[in-house]
């Protein structure tokens, strides 16, 4: 007999069978072809048969609604019609009934159906609930055998999937208890169902899943993750990535339980969806944890992370690249071995095709391999990732563009022919975009980009040219504390290398919030740094010497170079500032005499490092050149005489600058002063 036919003759018996055992034998073998394909489950509904069975269920007898039960539960399979047929039949009271009042085998007939019916969609879902199955699946899960144990955390699952006010209700039930109990038990069989269940539980609240949390014992989970079928160790993973990314403290608790070893087993060995969700969950693993970014790596996972990235979907590609930008963080070790295993083609390929986030992701895997390395900003530049970045600089979303110029300040900074690639790529316009009209974090990574582009004094022309100057005094005024450091850099070097570039830095306004940055309270980066700019503005311009002593940078020049300050490289700055400003004037340098110079100056040539001393007797020379009455006055300050004879070489004036320092040191007891020899420019910065 066909099957089509077998179907018609099963149905027929279902509908008018003489006896109950006829009913129930018919019900029972149409589960059985219910269960063999879905065109099968189909021609049974089409058949007739969901009504009579749906009447057994209600009227028969016990076993013939343990059969009814069976036969309902197979029809569904996950298509959302064949599940609305059974429930638009009205199986959902007696399913209901027999869950809380059946046989034991009937119990678990009934749990099975109603997780069928379950997983089909969130309105069938909330139709389950409403009919009242939530307190006989929770009983089934204290108190039903092992199979309804397993089949009612399946079915919760199926409930909870998607819908955190379900998920809220199952923990309200008390189901919460029970799913923890049944972890813990040395039974395999219930687990594989738990697992799953808690793992739908969370994902929808992080108060949910903090709760779920502290509810778990986390070694039962690390032993399914060993042990378990491929399916329950995709649920163990989902279930650990989610947990993990509550809260530092709990992915360190993660980490600390084990996990991290067999999550990278079925990284390397799982199929497909399990090395997914494993490689999920290690994502949250390598996040807030440095023991966890180094048992990943240790464990071996760096070669299935970088086949998953260039084999995996857009998603995955997005994931991993988080994920080694995690592992890159501050750690050289770990970043090399990262580009060792081929990291950087598949993450230049998702920075070039990507989505817009996977793009920014991957820029930011790339910034933190990059950061501190000629090496590899070399590699990662010769990888191609430049042309993608500047195209990010110009098109991308906001956060977007951030990443991709952060990391073209890094390798700017490291890769001299990363820094032409940049400009010759045309990113030196978004950037004084950004520096104009972006957020303060965007100006103080634009400052930061061209701060390093400039550094190759080739660029400045590029730079000034693309009307960077006007925004970098604004900067000056309005940026981040950060932000200043890196424009009072940009136009220290700017100035240093043209005497038409510091006249438009003046024109530009930039002499009074440099002023104002001198005028700090505390010695600061900044504050030293606009030294460096007034000094270097100040060089060989009688104009801009006298606006600068007009803004009132004098008293603050003066209190940076005293000893007070304890701070070498701000006391040398501003000697060197001083000097240029005293040059060929006897009223300035006048001015700096009586405003108590001298004596810190002098004592800066006799303790201070090589380069102290040049500063000092540069800034004591320009002021004794000026009149014979300013040289007795540095002479009787201390300064040795030697110093400003018209024949004493810069070797002579250094052996007196020692001599005097020698006889110093002899007269005092006091503990001695230590020169250190902080370079000032560039400034390290990391975003």
């Amino acid at each position: 007999m066909s099957e089509p036919a077998n179907i018609t003759l099963l149905v027929s018996q279902l509908k008018e069978g003489l006896t109950e055992e006829t009913k129930a034998e018919a019900a029972f073998r149409l589960g059985k072809l219910a269960g063999s394909n879905g065109e099968q489950c189909d021609q049974i509904i089409a058949a007739g048969a969901v009504q009579p069975l749906v009447e057994l269920l209600k009227d028969g007898s016990m076993v013939a609604k343990e059969n009814a039960a069976f036969a309902l539960g197979r029809l569904p399979v996950k298509v959302e019609q064949r599940s609305s047929a059974v429930v638009n039949a009205g199986a959902l009271p007696p399913l209901v009934m027999l869950l809380n009042e059946g046989s034991p085998r009937a119990k678990e007939q009934a749990a099975n159906t109603i997780a069928s019916l379950a997983c089909s969609n969130q309105d069938l879902s909330a139709q389950v609930l409403g009919a009242g199955a939530l307190p006989p699946l929770v009983t089934q899960l204290r108190e039903g055998t092992e199979n309804a144990k397993q089949l009612a955390a399946v079915a919760l699952g199926n409930l909870a999937t998607g819908s955190k006010h379900r998920s809220v209700q199952i923990i309200i039930e008390g189901a919460l208890q029970p799913l923890v109990a049944l972890l813990k038990e040395e039974s395999t069989v219930a687990k594989e169902g738990v697992a799953y269940a808690i793992a739908q539980l969370t994902g929808s609240s992080s108060d949910l899943d903090a709760q779920i949390f502290d509810a778990l014992p986390l070694q039962p989970l690390v032993t399914l993750l060993m042990e378990g079928t491929d399916a329950v160790k995709v649920d163990v993973a989902m279930l650990l990535s989610r947990l993990a990314a509550i809260s530092i403290r709990r992915s360190v608790q993660i980490v600390n339980s084990g996990a991290v070893r067999p999550l990278v087993v079925v990284l390397r060995r799982g199929p497909s969806e399990s090395r997914q969700k494993a490689a999920f969950a290690l994502l949250p693993l390598s996040m807030y944890s440095d023991q966890g970014r180094a048992q990943i790596v240790h464990e071996g996972a760096l070669p299935y992370l970088v086949s998953l990235l260039e084999e995996g979907s857009m998603d995955t590609k997005e994931k991993l690249a988080v994920m080694l930008a995690n592992l890159a963080a501050e750690s050289e070790q770990r970043s090399a071995h990262i580009v060792n295993e081929g990291a950087l083609q598949p993450l230049v390929a998702l920075l070039r095709d990507g989505s817009m986030k996977g793009r920014w992701r991957s820029a930011a895997a790339l910034g933190n391999l990059a950061h501190g390395s000629e090496q590899r900003s070399a590699q990662i530049v010769n990888a191609g990732a430049v042309q993608p970045l500047v195209v990010i600089l110009k098109e991308g979303a906001n956060d977007a563009k951030l990443f991709a110029a952060t990391v073209l300040g890094h390798l700017a900074s490291k890769s001299k022919a990363g820094a032409a690639q940049i400009v010759d790529t045309g990113a030196l316009q978004p950037l004084v975009r950004m520096l104009k009209e972006g957020s303060l974090d965007a100006k103080e990574v634009a400052v930061y980009v061209l701060g390093n582009l400039n550094s190759p004094s080739e660029m400045s022309p590029l730079i000034v040219a693309a009307g960077a100057l006007q925004p970098l005094v604004t900067v000056l005024t309005s940026g981040s504390e950060t932000a200043k450091i890196q424009a009072a850099c940009v136009l220290q070097n700017l100035a240093e290398d043209n005497d038409q570039w510091s006249a438009q830095i003046v024109d530009a306004g930039a002499l009074l919030p440099l002023v104002e940055l001198l005028k700090q309270g505390k010695v600061t980066l900044a504050k030293v740094s606009a030294a460096a700019v007034l000094g270097y503005l100040a060089a060989n311009s009688e104009g801009r010497s006298a606006q600068i002593f007009k803004a009132g940078a004098l008293p603050s020049l003066v209190t940076l170079l005293k000893r007070e300050t304890e701070d070498v490289h701000a006391q040398r700055t501003a000697a060197f500032a001083l000097g240029n400003l005293a040059a060929h004037s006897q009223e300035r340098s006048v001015q700096i005499a009586n405003s108590g110079a001298l004596q810190p100056l002098v004592m800066m040539l006799k303790r201070g490092s090589e380069d102290s001393k040049a500063h000092a007797a540069q800034a004591l020379r320009s002021m004794a050149a000026v009149s014979e009455d300013l040289r007795l006055r540095v002479i009787k300050a201390g300064a040795p005489a030697a110093l400003f004879t018209e024949e004493a070489s810069a070797a002579a004036a250094a052996v007196a600058a020692d001599a005097a320092a020698a006889e110093l040191l002899a007269e005092e007891d006091s503990a001695k002063v230590r020169a250190t020899d902080v370079s000032m420019f560039p400034v390290s910065w990391s975003k």
